[in-house]
This record gives structure tokens, sequence and C-alpha cells, in this order.
């Protein structure tokens, strides 16, 4: 099943597991199409992962593997190089939705009954370890939430979670093709954490501190530590280009101490580092 190749490919980067402090622009009213007058950007559908066995940095506030707009725009995720040293991030792609498409789409979600839900957890296979749960947000006049542990691992699925299945592979559909094109976000969140020495590693390289704020007086989270930064203007669109030049195996020297920096586009609905 698709889902099982994209699920391991995301927990070995795990941009998607926690994230879940934002509404979404959960006040947001949506029409039933998507006609052009529609505000862009006003959300309809997120999906993400949340939890899951993974670094305390990739846990935190990961990046959404779907996000649907009312006026048609599906942002995703790129495709993940297989070499190592993978890069610091992927940046997301686009694929602009006809009203075919759109209707097909809602007509999933309404088969999900996540509409009529609040928040609610379903258990795909309790016999799974350390998965993650596949989060589902919409929004209408309110924002509805579900989230399906372990989705897709088990071939049998339950009555009530294979619409969800259904409508996770239906997004996947939509987003492998050639229509798609590149989308830049002008926003970064940031996460500084100790490099563990890490960086005298043969592979690693160390390059000198990108952000106009030092290190030492980026904000802690209060969540597990994590010292967390958001970029915006100037200072995002001069470190834009020293993070897509960098991999994972980058780390960053401030004040004679060397840093790794977990590195992820915003979306247009995200406010970056929740606590």
């Amino acid at each position: 099943m698709k889902r099982i190749t994209i699920l391991i490919g995301a927990l070995a980067l795990f941009v998607a597991a926690c994230g879940g402090g934002d509404d979404g622009g959960a006040g947001t009213t949506t029409p039933t199409t998507a006609p052009e007058t529609v505000d862009t950007y006003a959300l309809v559908l997120e999906v993400r992962f949340e939890g899951g066995f993974a670094p305390i940095e990739n846990v935190y506030n990961p990046q959404p593997q779907f996000t649907l707009y009312a006026d048609g725009k599906l942002l995703y995720p790129g495709p993940v190089p297989e070499i190592f040293p993978g890069p610091m991030f992927v940046p997301y792609r686009m694929v602009e939705l006809d009203t075919r498409q759109m209707a097909d789409l809602r007509a999933a979600i309404e088969a999900t009954g996540l509409p009529g839900m609040t928040d609610e957890r379903l258990i795909a296979d309790e016999g799974v370890a350390d998965a993650p749960d596949t989060v589902f947000r919409y929004v209408d006049n309110s924002l509805h939430r579900a989230a399906v542990y372990a989705l897709g691992i088990s071939p049998d699925q339950d009555p009530a979670i294979a619409p969800f299945a259904e409508l996770y592979d239906m997004l996947i559909d939509l987003s492998v093709t050639e229509a798609s094109t590149a989308w830049e976000s002008d926003r970064y969140q940031v996460i500084v954490t100790p490099s563990f020495g890490v960086e005298n590693d043969e592979l690693a390289t160390v390059q000198p501190w990108p952000l106009a704020t030092p290190a030492a007086d980026i904000p802690v989270t209060g969540f597990g530590e994590l010292q967390c930064a958001v970029l915006v203007g100037e200072e995002a669109a001069e470190a834009g280009p020293v993070f897509l030049g960098a991999n994972s195996m980058t780390f960053f020297e401030d004040g004679g101490e060397t840093y790794r920096l977990t590195v992820r586009p915003l979306l247009p609905q995200e406010e970056g580092c929740p606590t």
C-alpha cells in the first residue's frame, strides 16, 4: 500500500509529529467549491504525523504532510533524495487542483465523518509499537480533528478507519504529478540543539552562525528545553540560501560552541515555535 512507503520516508525525516498548538484558522468559513474569489490560503485540510519514535527536535512542531487550501492549492514536502547526508530540509511543492478534484476531496473528507468530529482518536493497529498518529484537521465553520494511530501499516482496516486511508491515498495520488511546482516560504522555523560532538564526523562540515540573533539568545520553548526561533523578513531572506545549501551534517559555530539546526519552512497558517 502506498501509505507504508510514504510513512517510512516521513519517519526517516520525521518532519511529522506533534504541532497541534495552533488552530489553523479555525474561524474561517470555506465554500464547497474553489472559485477564484476564495481567499488565498484559507485552510481546508491539514494532515500531519504526531508522536512516534523520533528525536525530540523532529517531534516538535513538524511540517504537515499535506495542506489543502480553499482556492485549490495543495502543498506537500517534495521528494527526498536518496543520499547521505541529505538536505537540511525538503522544500515544499504545490499542485493547483481544479473544481472536480476539490469536489472529490471534499466527498472523501465527508466519507471519513471528520466534519462531525471535534477531537477523536482511532486505533488502526494496536499491535504496532512507536508508530505515529496521522492527524487530520478539517476546517469549515469550526475546527475538526481526528487522529488515527498506525494508519496504513496493517492491510486490514476497520470500517471506520478505511475512509481515512482512502483520503490519504487520494492526497498522494493528487501530489504525484508533473504539474507540481516549487513553493517557497518567506519564513522559517529554526530549532537549535547542541551538536553533541557529531561535527567531528568525517562527513560533517561547520559553518559560521547564520542568524542575526546569537545562539545564546534564542528563546527556550519549554518543550524539552529546546531553543526555537522564527525567521521572517530580511533575516529569513539572508539565511534561506544558507539553509538550502546545507545538509543534515552541517553544523554552525557561534561563541565558541557548535550547534545543530533543525530547519523547516512555515506554511501561511502556521505561527511556528508553539509551547
